[in-house]
């Protein structure tokens, strides 16, 4: 072979060999590249390989497994040392799965509770496989990952689910998912609905921020009260809801019922907040189902809420069981709020105007006007008839609207025609007073009808909604008596007001229910009234008798120093048009 064609060889040769030496490079620089990202994305991801040996268990960890535990990184570490980082039931579970995985030759996925070596808490996921030669396992191997930032948003969307935000109770489709879970055979359930009593008016009057003060305050020691209840929920705005299961129905009633006493005796303690002291209450009404014959959720519920609306229409503050004539009573009152709706929507309502006497000299002082509704018949029912429609909250604040502005129409027409009727007295709900913008819907219709304002109208608020509302109201009612609107204190004697509270309410007359008038024959009662009516024209009240349907008690109440008075004894209440003519003569039909 010639020296050129050795050369030429020669150089081919190192030619090829550059070549491989490139290829050799870059296929290093790829891997050092690869093992580059896949570092990084480990480090990104949270993620480490570890490899246990077999038998001798020993470790082989990258840098991400020593950060996951917050061990320094490259040291030597032992699985004897590794499992004190575990939380014992999840060590309990890795143990279990990983000798599985070793005698059967299979892999396992396993998410375990750690504490890191600093005493940081973590989640970490460890996924393993078991590598065999002649079918003996050799090593077990995989990756283990941080998931901490994954467990905790799983932890907040599971508690956005199933949890209250604002008190941490159960909300309501955690609720209804405990009460349709099935009991086991004669096991028995219990139902407690609570409802606060006053917490709107707190609400209303010193704003959210003191109304969730008195939720958390509220669910904390429902908390404390129900430690060995089923669930503790929140289910509205003021309405919690607790279950309690049992094996026994006589057992789960009488907790039930003992439960329900301390969470009434629970929520009277007033709540301190920001410098404030607010007094609340709470209605509970219990509903129990047990064996076979266990209630519907729906039933259960339905039933829990008429004891709930039973302890409310007793009075609020206690607690009522359910009887089977509720039910009979609940279908009675939806079907007479659905008669009054149905009469308020089809015009079938009507204002009667009872008469107010001087019994000094037996003039007509003004008119109390008093809601009816118009029967199929033509025939009118009194107010007594469907006392429960004015007990449904949004029912109630329409009636309330109509008869304020049926009433004002009413009184512009006397006054346009000529007729001194006096004051006409209305009565309102406390809820409807508290409303936003009553007070100017009320000045409104005086100016729409031509009236003065002073002292034409009268706005009669009943004792036991001016104490359940006391705070709320204040607002409002200040702003209607600057205007010239009277106040009264209606139904005196069914409410709690201590004597004492009398002039300080925002008040300008008192009328004493007819129950006391009747009681008035005891000497102790005549006692009570008698004080009553000095106390009230000391602070400048005017005093009204309600109820007067004899000739004795129209004496009575005179000598007690009542100045004026309403009822039979002087005239039934009749509608407008067949008062008599000239009312403001007094005629001897309305006065005698």
């Amino acid at each position: 072979m010639s020296v050129g064609v050795q050369e030429s060889e020669v150089a081919r040769l190192r030619e090829m060999l550059a070549e491989r030496d490139r290829l050799v490079a870059a296929q290093e620089a790829a891997l050092a590249h690869g093992a580059k990202i896949f570092a990084r994305s480990c480090e990104v991801a949270k993620i480490g390989v570890w490899e246990c040996s077999l038998p001798d268990e020993r470790l082989s960890w990258t840098d991400g497994v020593y950060d996951i535990f917050e061990l320094p990184r490259g040291m030597v570490v032992t699985r004897a040392q590794t499992v004190t980082h575990y939380d014992p039931d999840c060590l309990a579970e890795l143990d279990r799965l990983r000798s599985r995985a070793i005698r059967e030759g299979i892999g396992f996925t396993l998410d375990a509770r750690i504490t890191t070596a600093r005493g940081t808490r973590r989640w970490m996921r460890i996924t393993a496989t078991v590598e065999r030669e002649d079918g003996v396992p050799v090593r077990i191997f995989g990756m283990k990952q941080d998931i901490t930032e994954e467990k905790t948003l799983q932890d907040r969307t599971r508690f956005l689910a199933e949890c209250d935000v604002l008190t941490g109770l159960a909300n309501r489709s955690r609720f209804q998912a405990a009460l349709a879970a099935p009991l086991v055979a004669g096991a028995a359930r219990a139902l407690l609905l609570v409802d606060l009593d006053g917490f709107k008016d707190v609400n209303d009057t010193f704003g959210h921020g003191a109304g969730d003060a008195c939720l958390v305050a509220v669910a904390e020691r429902l908390r404390a009260a129900c430690a060995t209840a089923a669930l503790v929920a929140r289910i509205g705005g003021d309405e919690f809801a607790i279950l309690l299961d049992g094996r026994d129905r006589a057992a789960v009633e009488d907790a039930a019922g003992d439960l329900g006493r301390r969470i009434v005796a629970a929520a009277r303690e007033p709540i301190r907040h920001a410098g404030r002291s607010y007094e609340i209450g709470a209605s509970v009404g219990i509903a129990v189902c047990a064996g076979p014959d266990r209630l519907s959720c729906a039933d259960l519920q339905g039933e829990a809420d008429l004891a709930l609306y039973a302890a409310k229409a007793a009075g609020k503050d206690r607690v009522v069981r359910f009887e089977s004539t509720m039910r009979v009573d609940g279908t009675a009152r939806s079907q007479t709020i659905a008669e009054v709706a149905a009469a308020h929507d089809e015009g079938r309502l009507a204002l009667v105007y009872q008469p107010i006497v001087d019994l000094l000299d037996g003039r007509v002082r003004g008119f109390e006007a008093l809601l009816r509704r118009r029967r199929a018949d033509g025939t009118l029912a009194d107010a007594a008839s469907f006392a429960a429609a004015l007990r449904d909250p949004d029912l109630a604040r329409r009636l309330d609207e109509w008869v304020l502005d049926a009433a004002l129409a009413q009184a512009g027409r006397w006054r346009r025609e000529g007729v001194h009727a006096g004051a006409l007295s209305v009565n309102m709900g406390a809820a409807t007073v508290c409303a936003p913008g009553f007070p100017e819907r009320v000045l409104a219709g005086i100016a729409r009808e031509g009236l003065s304002g002073g002292g034409e109208l009268t706005l009669e608020i009943a004792e036991e909604a001016f104490d359940a509302r006391r705070g709320a109201l204040a607002g409002p009612l200040a702003s209607l008596r600057a205007a010239g609107v009277r106040i009264a204190l209606d139904d005196f004697g069914t409410g709690r007001t201590p004597l004492m509270e009398i002039g300080r309410l925002p008040i300008d007359a008192i009328k004493i229910d007819g129950a006391l008038v009747r009681r008035a024959h005891d000497p102790r009662e005549r006692v009570a009234l008698e004080a009553l009516v000095r106390l009230a024209r000391s602070y400048g009240l005017d005093v009204v008798a309600e109820g007067v349907e004899t000739g004795g008690q129209r004496a009575l109440v005179a000598d007690l120093g009542i100045g004026s008075a309403q009822g039979w004894h002087f005239a039934r209440a009749l509608p407008a048009e067949h008062l008599a003519d000239g009312v403001e003569a007094a005629p001897p039909a309305l006065c005698a």
